[in-house]
């Protein structure tokens, strides 16, 4: 069903993602097909890759595509969960204030 077409894109998105994880950035052929009958994949992709920036930088509008990247990385390399920008922190307390403590 419809319905359910975000949470199946999703799914299939993080599995690709994890193949690639695993064989060094390479998917085997039978994702090629699989990617190309569902194009909105890549552009989940990107949206992720977009807010995790904003998350970890905040606007970057000072730093140039080669300094996010670099920081980007050495974040990643340094487990930086805790490093948000101040707009990540705003949202995240909003979030925590509206929804229920599990």
């Amino acid at each position: 069903p419809k319905r359910f077409r975000a949470q199946f894109l999703c799914a299939l998105s993080r599995a690709a993602a994890a193949e690639a994880a695993r064989n060094d950035s390479c998917v085997r052929g039978g994702w090629q097909t699989t990617l190309a009958q569902f194009p909105e994949i890549g552009l989940w992709r990107d949206m992720l890759d977009r807010l995790r920036c904003r998350v970890l930088l905040g606007d970057g509008k000072d730093m140039g595509d080669e300094d996010k990247d670099a920081l980007l990385n050495k974040m990643a390399r340094d487990d930086a969960s805790d490093s948000v920008s101040p707009w990540a922190q705003r949202w995240r307390d909003i979030i925590s204030d509206v929804l229920p403590r599990a």
